[in-house]
């Protein structure tokens, strides 16, 4: 806003001094121009154009809301093992030998298990929005509902499944910044 009226007091100063009077004449001139003309003409204009923007203006979305909405593709080892799925619908993986289990939110709120030959690392890093918070276990943290227990003996309680994921203390670091904790 502040580039826009400044361009704007500038270049109707200039259509001014010249098609009005016998060109620029001083910096005074241009002065008063700004104070009695462009300043009053910015404070009607501007309020007109920030509610015509608020009203019909392109609005983003946050990048907190929009990464958990995208789709994401797991690629196990073989072809046929990929798996597509929406973020936040993405409970918990659970590592278990040479594969992982992905707990997801089904259509009808049912949980839906796939298991997939790739490592913990590997899905990790398909998937940076998740939280390691055990050395088989990475967690979505918009699914998580609490966390319970001492210090030493933490688990996470997820949303709209009974399941509970321990919490090592060598991960612990990892989600005391972000999730609220019980005593």
């Amino acid at each position: 806003m502040l580039i826009l009226f400044s361009l704007s007091t500038v270049l109707s100063s200039f259509y001014h001094s010249w098609v009005f009077s016998d060109g620029f004449k001083s910096l005074l001139e241009f002065v008063f121009f700004a104070l009695f003309f462009s300043l009053p003409f910015c404070l009607i204009i501007f309020p007109i154009l920030f509610v015509l923007r608020q009203r019909w203006g392109i609005k983003t979305v946050p990048e907190n809301e929009h990464r958990f909405s995208r789709i994401v593709t797991i690629k196990g080892e073989s072809n046929d093992e990929d798996i597509s799925f929406h973020l936040f619908e993405l409970m918990y993986v659970k590592a278990q030998q040479n594969y992982v289990e992905l707990v997801l939110k089904g259509a009808n709120d049912d949980v839906v298990r796939q298991l997939v030959r790739i490592t913990l690392q590997e899905t990790e890093q398909q998937i940076p929005e998740t939280i390691r918070v055990h050395r088989s276990y990475l967690v979505n943290p918009i699914q998580v509902s609490e966390v319970v227990g001492p210090k030493r003996k933490r688990s996470i309680k997820l949303k709209m499944i009974s399941d509970e994921i321990p919490i090592s203390s060598t991960y612990q670091k990892n989600i005391d910044p972000i999730l609220p904790t019980q005593p």
